[in-house]
């Protein structure tokens, strides 16, 4: 008992020290992209997004080798005899293999679609060139610098990645000062200065490893292992999986933009700013407690890996009910005063990306317990056709008429299925208790609600006419949210430790 209450405390300060990683660089992050945009202007601003951009498209598999990673190395943590060094060894071959593929793959089809079919100004060209061809060196350098971040993860370094992160951020307003201030090429300078701050950041995680890892990440080459067809076969598919996230998104503007144009395509980015920015918040709860319901699964500690589910999914839910529903109440005021002039449709997406996060928060644990299990096969072959099937399906409703709002209705009609899908897999391949985990995950969802619901139609009574009545309504909202996901969605041991953990008994 007492090893299951110092894991929780631990996921409780690992959770809050990644919000605080997360609001601080957000924060950095928003105050230096003003100015890097009044420096570069719009065309080189847009010009560098579009380059990383080609790298992200290039990178997906090497993104999701951090999953991969960690996973194994968690497994390997979880067993009474296991060589985390040879895991970390056979991981760091396969990324130096992908380094290298990835690195091939950009200086021959990425250099074709800058030169060929990137819409950029014949002036320009030499820059996106040598913007390009730096972003994909460090890049690379990148994929060879992930198993140090996934061993990080692993083991539950949070407070240390926080400083990396919050340093490299920071590092990030003299180069903005100094691009400022700068006469030559811009675009050029900002380009390298972005580049050799990363390069700092590899360095650091590479050389904490080292430091406080030196057994684990000690050079030890094994070329015939059977590790490498596992860990490349279970890494495929978490790939497809990342594939699949990328194709909706990226096919979802795609074809807004088809059929209904740019002014569209505008108030649809909004909605999906706030996406991720829901997403990232929430999402970080699993993020932390991740390692150890590997640990445990792989320990054969079923119970606590269970339990660890159920957590994450009451708790990842109730955050989502408490943010979407304090932002549903007042959108249309709190869009106001974010961008001053509203797009039309903004709103109406806005509301719906609401409601498909809050759906997608329900499902927040199983897809960890699923990957400790490491039979991922079917899974991400269901769930990234799922994710792919929306497309289609949007394109249908847009050609039978519908309006642009339904391509989220689409979204989350495919995201029930999902989890439906992911329910069935996981009490297949697991001795999942499915009616235990309704009981105490759900049923206090559905109290919260159920007692939000009550106090929406009270709030839509409310005569608020004027900007300041709609603030206040926004913080009471917030407050009242904050207050029923505490006490009905909770309970009173749970208030107790939460309270310790962020107010520390002297």
């Amino acid at each position: 008992m007492q090893s299951d209450f110092s894991g929780n405390k631990k996921i409780a300060i690992n959770t809050i020290v990644i919000y605080i990683r997360m609001m601080l660089v957000a924060l950095i992050s928003f105050f230096t992209t003003r100015y890097v945009l009044a420096a570069l202007g719009v065309s080189d601003y847009g010009l560098y997004n579009v380059v990383g951009g080609v790298v992200t498209m290039l990178n997906f598999v090497s993104i999701a080798m951090i999953t991969t990673t960690r996973r194994y190395v968690n497994v390997e943590m979880g067993k009474r005899d296991g060589d985390v060094n040879h895991v970390f060894n056979v991981c760091l071959v396969l990324h130096i293999g992908f380094a290298v593929f990835i690195y091939l793959l950009a200086i021959t089809l990425g250099l074709w679609y800058i030169n060929n079919v990137l819409n950029v100004t014949s002036d320009k060209l030499s820059d996106a060139r040598f913007v390009y061809f730096i972003s994909t060196t460090v890049s690379a350098l990148g994929i060879i610098n992930v198993p140090y971040q996934a061993l990080m993860t692993a083991y539950e370094r949070f407070r240390q990645i926080a400083v990396i992160d919050f340093i490299s951020a920071c590092l990030k307003v003299p180069l903005v000062i100094a691009l400022v201030f700068y006469t030559g090429n811009h675009l050029r300078f900002y380009a390298v200065g972005v580049c050799l701050i990363t390069l700092c950041s590899l360095v650091a995680y590479s050389s904490y490893c080292r430091w406080q890892f030196t057994d684990v990440v000690k050079w030890n080459f094994n070329r015939r292992s059977p590790l490498y067809k596992e860990i490349l076969l279970f890494n495929n598919y978490t790939a497809l999986g990342a594939f699949a996230y990328l194709a909706r998104s990226q096919g979802s503007t795609m074809v807004i933009n088809f059929f209904f144009g740019t002014i569209v395509n505008g108030a649809y980015a909004i909605a999906l700013q706030i996406e991720n920015q829901i997403q990232s918040f929430v999402g970080n709860l699993g993020t932390a407690s991740t390692p150890q319901m590997t640990q445990s699964y792989s320990a054969g500690d079923f119970q606590r890996s269970f339990y660890l589910v159920c957590k994450i999914t009451r708790f990842s839910a109730l955050m989502m009910i408490m943010l979407t529903f304090s932002l549903f109440v007042e959108l249309e005021m709190l869009l106001g005063i974010w961008l001053k002039s509203v797009p039309d449709n903004a709103v109406l997406f806005s509301q719906a990306m609401l409601f498909s996060l809050l759906v997608r928060s329900f499902s927040s644990g199983i897809d960890g317990l699923i990957q400790a299990t490491g039979k991922v096969k079917w899974y991400q072959i269901i769930q990234s056709t799922l994710l792919v099937v929306a497309i289609p399906l949007s394109v249908f409703l847009f050609v039978i008429g519908m309006p642009a709002v339904s391509i989220i209705f689409a979204f989350m009609l495919c995201d029930i299925v999902r989890t439906v899908a992911m329910f069935i897999i996981i009490c297949r391949i697991t001795d999942f208790d499915f009616k235990r985990f309704i009981v105490t995950t759900y049923m206090p969802l559905a109290k919260v609600m159920m007692v939000l619901a009550v106090f929406y139609l009270c709030y839509t009574t409310l005569p608020l006419s004027n900007l300041y009545m709609q603030i206040l309504g926004f913080c009471i909202t917030l407050a009242v949210s904050t207050m029923v996901c505490m006490f009905w969605g909770m309970t009173k041991h749970e208030r107790s430790k939460i309270t310790e953990v962020l107010v520390p008994k002297k």
